[in-house]
């Protein structure tokens, strides 16, 4: 309310408007991952093959890693990009062998 130089109850008013409207769709705790022990950032390319029914195969097995938060698929010469959250380089290592 400080910053924009307005009231409590007017941001609230206007937080609870803009939820009304959709503008807000929701709200999102951001956790800091080393307050976990989790202080190394990684991103994995995948190269895989193309067909369907093994790209399935792969994504039930990478939902199985905790360690993976973010997954994106790609076009080009890579077909997906994992970000992944670890201890240190030597979890990263055995994660990445798996």
């Amino acid at each position: 309310a400080k910053k924009v130089g307005a009231s409590r109850q007017t941001v609230a008013k206007k937080i609870k408007q803009f939820k009304a409207e959709g503008v807000i769709a929701s709200f999102t705790a951001r956790l800091n991952p080393e307050k976990f022990g989790l202080s190394t950032k990684a991103y994995i390319l995948l190269h895989e093959d193309s067909r369907e029914e093994l790209r399935r195969k792969n994504m039930a097995a990478i939902k199985q890693f905790h360690q993976v938060t973010k997954f994106y698929r790609l076009f080009g010469r890579y077909s997906a990009i994992l970000e992944v959250l670890v201890r240190d380089s030597k979890e990263l290592t055995k994660l990445v062998k798996r």
